[in-house]
């Protein structure tokens, strides 16, 4: 069976320009979604485990999205403080190149269910060489198990803000991630197997 042809003369220029104004919105439209797409900036804690009386380090790691330049990143990370200590930050190697300054300051308190508490604020910063915030591995937050500690897992609650390193204005898609900290009693097996944030 032929299909017939449908007549296109006699069809008003008002319709063919509205149908030509629905192609051009629609493309754009698609075009804006692609764009929120795009993937988070990302700040992730790396998970460790130590045994009471020992230190340990605990790595941070920043991932910017394509495009994105940072020029500072805040960083909270607040745990409960009954065995575990902050003790200092240090630099990762492309952060001490770029010429990142650090900055952190421990406070104490009580969280909702009456145990001690310590939150620790860090600052990365572009420093005189002018270079941004590199990608990677950032730094290492040094930590100290209490003697006295008992076995446990400790959430490292972290949240994070970051501004761009020409403009200043404020990254609105970053996403900061937790972490553990196992407290091992000699002969325990370990549940956190892994050093490095590996995601």
């Amino acid at each position: 069976m032929l299909m017939r042809r449908l007549p296109t003369q006699g069809v008003p220029l008002s319709i063919h320009l509205l149908i030509a104004w629905m192609v051009v919105f629609a493309s754009t439209a698609f075009a804006q979604n692609v764009a929120v797409a795009q993937p988070p900036s990302r700040v992730n804690l790396g998970s460790t485990a130590g045994a009471p009386g020992t230190r340990l380090t605990v790595p941070i790691y920043f991932n910017p999205a394509p495009g994105v330049v940072a020029g500072k990143l805040f960083l909270s990370v607040r745990y409960v403080s009954n065995s575990l200590r902050f003790e200092k930050i240090e630099p990762g190697l492309d952060a001490e190149l770029n010429g990142i300054e650090f900055q952190s300051k421990a406070t104490e308190g009580k969280n909702d269910k009456d145990l001690n508490e310590q939150t620790v604020v860090i600052t990365a910063a572009a420093g005189a060489k002018g270079k941004p915030i590199p990608s990677g591995l950032l730094g290492y937050i040094s930590y100290a198990i209490s003697e006295e500690g008992k076995a446990a897992t400790i959430t490292l609650r972290t949240t994070a803000e970051a501004s761009e390193m020409a403009s200043g204005a404020k990254l609105v898609n970053l996403r900061a991630f937790d972490a553990e900290v196992e407290v091992q009693l000699p002969g325990d097996p370990p549940a956190i197997i892994c050093f490095f944030f590996t995601h």
